[in-house]
């Protein structure tokens, strides 16, 4: 089985895959993990993906281009019956 997620902190996953059962498991490869980084996929070669929103007012958002390029390849990456599971910051109401 592989789990792919799309991150720009690809580092918090590496105690997943390397202790405990979640390890062992992976070591004998019962399961895969990749974390692909949007950042890769990022058109400028400062790798940013987040811009200031149209229209202003604060905070940042998340470009839409190297998210989409992420989620792409992990899908390309993946079998025809991969699930794509996003998580929407607008939450559930």
């Amino acid at each position: 089985m592989l789990i792919q997620a799309v991150t720009i902190f690809p580092e918090m996953f590496d105690s997943i895959t390397r202790y405990g059962v979640t390890g062992r498991a992976n070591r004998q490869g019962i399961w895969q993990f990749e974390a692909v980084n949007p950042r890769k996929f990022a058109d400028n070669r400062l790798g940013y993906i987040d811009d200031r929103p149209f229209g202003g007012g604060p905070g940042m958002i998340m470009m839409a281009p190297p998210l989409h390029a992420a989620i792409e390849h992990a899908k390309a990456q993946s079998s025809q019956t991969a699930k794509v599971i996003y998580l929407s910051p607008q939450g559930n109401r």
